[in-house]
Parts: structure tokens; sequence; C-alpha cells
């Protein structure tokens, strides 16, 4: 800290912090935590991707199941 009178009052002026430096060893760590991160969102990203196409195809395959019953009824019954 330092201080100068100005005649008018005290002046007190902050030194600025040095920012301690970042040691190797933390920066790995904090980059594979970032990357932890990553993979773990991507990974929540796939399975809800994969749960809709999932289910796009149960839809699918229901209605396909649907229209093979009521055409093999509807042969069932042929006019004569």
């Amino acid at each position: 800290m330092i201080t100068t009178n100005k005649g008018k009052g005290v002046l007190v002026e902050e030194e600025p912090e040095k920012p301690e430096k970042v040691k190797r060893r933390d920066q790995g760590l904090a980059q594979i935590e970032s990357d932890a991160e990553l993979a773990q969102r991507l990974h929540a990203e796939e399975i809800a991707r994969v749960g809709t196409e999932h289910e796009k195809k149960d839809k699918s395959k229901k209605k396909l199941t649907n229209c093979c019953f009521l055409a093999k009824s509807l042969m069932k019954f042929k006019p004569e």
C-alpha cells in the first residue's frame, strides 16, 4: 500500500496484486475436469437422442402391426 500526502488529505493507492502462477499439474487437473464435464454433457445428449429414436421406431412398429392386423382381418371376410 502506498500513501501520499498532497496537502488535501492522504491518498491511499493499493498495489496491484500479482497473479499467482498456475502450476502445470493444476492446469492438467483443470483440463481433465472440463473434459469430464463435456463428456457427461455429450453422453446425456446422446442418451436423449437415442431414446427419441427408439420411441419413433416403436410408434412406427405399432402402426405397422395395426395395419397388418387390419389387413389380415379384412382378408378373412371376403365378399362372395
